[in-house]
């Protein structure tokens, strides 16, 4: 209990230094409001938008925001290895509700993003954070679960979560229940749309499967960062990435894959949308 109690306080805090002092009354408001909504399911505020440094985000009250992958995006810099500057287009498969990838273009007025997310409600929060922040015409948020196989699958939803899975290791939680969404492969998506130099993968446990639906992707890719949930599907992940010509460099439960490659196919860049 004392443990857990030091987590959140460590976690409380992380946020706080993420946000001028004038937001804290904020951030307080909606903890409190969203304990209170867990507790008695009434909410008399349905939504609150708090503000990180330049980013703007609208938090549910009472449902999941998805606040920890924000404090590792922003605060801890997980991803801070792969290097967008200079980089056109990014894919962002597994992209909660969009933090990484608005983030990256906030700071790259020149990088445009594709956002790839199943999750019905975590789409919906992507969404309107794009909007929130003023990139709907740099981002692209796609509904589909990136994998090795196209058409109809299930997403399972583990209850009081933001994140869906649709396989991995062990069994999946589908405490929340099961949702039909659409299956796609990069391979397949690419050959409609524009091609990206960058991409980040994070789809709990499905990684290995985004690789092999991404063969001919991966070709033109400069770089990758991909985050692997088992010491096999490290094993497995930094094999096909070395089989496609990357030198692969671990750092801790990510694997960062570069090369040096010729300038890549440039690719059909329109106006960005919503695809479903």
């Amino acid at each position: 209990m004392l443990a857990t109690a030091r987590r959140n306080l460590r976690f409380g805090l992380g946020l706080l230094g993420l946000m001028p002092w004038s937001g804290w009354p904020k951030l307080g408001l909606y903890f409190a409001l969203s304990g209170l909504g867990r507790a008695t399911g009434w909410r008399p505020l349905r939504r609150i938008t708090l503000r990180f440094r330049d980013l703007a985000i609208a938090c549910e009250v009472g449902r999941p925001a998805g606040l920890k992958f924000l404090l590792e995006i922003a605060g801890h810099r997980v991803y801070e290895p792969l290097a967008t500057e200079g980089a056109a287009v990014l894919f962002d498969v597994g992209a909660n509700a969009g933090y990484f990838a608005i983030l990256r273009c906030l700071e790259n007025p020149a990088l445009r993003a594709y956002c790839f997310e199943p999750h019905p409600k975590t789409f919906v929060a992507l969404r309107r954070n794009i909007a929130l922040n003023g990139l709907d015409d740099r981002i692209t948020a796609v509904q589909a679960a990136v994998g090795d196989v196209e058409g109809a699958l299930e997403l399972g939803l583990p209850i009081g979560s933001s994140m869906g899975v649709v396989q991995g290791p062990g069994a999946i939680d589908t405490t929340g229940g099961r949702v039909p969404v659409r299956g796609i492969t990069l391979d397949s998506f690419v050959r409609a749309n524009v091609r990206p130099d960058l991409l980040k993968i994070d789809v709990e446990g499905h990684e290995v499967h985004v690789l092999r639906g991404a063969t001919g992707l991966l070709e033109t890719v400069s770089a990758l960062i991909l985050e692997v949930h088992t010491p096999e599907l490290h094993g497995e992940s930094e094999r096909l990435l070395e089989a496609a010509g990357f030198d692969v460099e671990p750092h801790g439960n990510l694997l960062l894959a570069s090369r040096t490659l010729a300038t890549p196919a440039p690719g059909r860049v329109g106006r960005s949308s919503t695809l479903q």
